[in-house]
């Protein structure tokens, strides 16, 4: 049997849910956590990034930075975009880096999979309400009402993002294609 090259990932996740979905589903990927919130800058988290990846001093093939976007007042796009040239400042290639910023966050990601969600809670008319969404709230909502339970994001949504089917994810949510792009073609999460 041939060993097929497996690339080295690093990657800056926020958020304990995203965390434990990697940890658990790709333990070849070295995670950095990261913490986000209203009290940083945008310019002042990319710097903490970049440190970050400075002090760690690792050889990589792909750089992966996953963060919400919550309530900052900037696009997705414009803090990929401060991340990204907080990077290519210190040298990063603009091909070796991957930025995720669902938008709000990245339950979103998970009910953006419309046949998820419908095979999931047997709703047959759900449509992914959109970006910006509070998704965090809608899954809890759908717990309640079709599961009669509590969702709990380190258990229900670590496995809502094992089912979820990213290219159909990104059929209903365009930023899910960048972490699409991410991903090796050959990534069984990349179907």
């Amino acid at each position: 049997m041939q060993l097929m090259h497996c690339k080295k990932y690093l990657t800056f996740i926020e958020g304990t849910m995203e965390r434990m979905f990697v940890n658990n589903n790709f333990p070849n990927v070295h995670v950095i956590p990261i913490q986000n919130g209203d009290s940083w800058t945008v310019e002042s988290l990319a710097k903490r990034i970049v440190s970050m990846f400075k002090t760690k001093n690792m050889e990589t093939d792909k750089i992966v930075v996953w963060l919400d976007r919550e309530s900052q007042v900037r696009s997705s796009d414009e803090i990929r975009q401060i991340i990204a040239s907080a990077f290519q400042g210190i040298g990063v290639e603009e091909h070796k880096l991957a930025i995720f910023i669902p938008d709000k966050m990245t339950e979103n990601l998970i009910l953006a999979d419309e046949d998820l969600i419908r095979s999931e809670f047997g709703i047959e008319d759900y449509s992914y309400p959109g970006d910006g969404t509070h998704g965090k709230s809608e899954l809890k909502n759908l717990y309640e009402n079709y599961k009669k339970k509590k969702y709990k994001e380190t258990d229900h949504g670590v496995q809502l993002l094992k089912k979820t089917h990213l290219s159909r994810a990104c059929q209903a949510s365009p930023p899910v294609q960048q972490l699409r792009d991410a991903l090796p073609q050959n990534c069984w999460w990349n179907r």
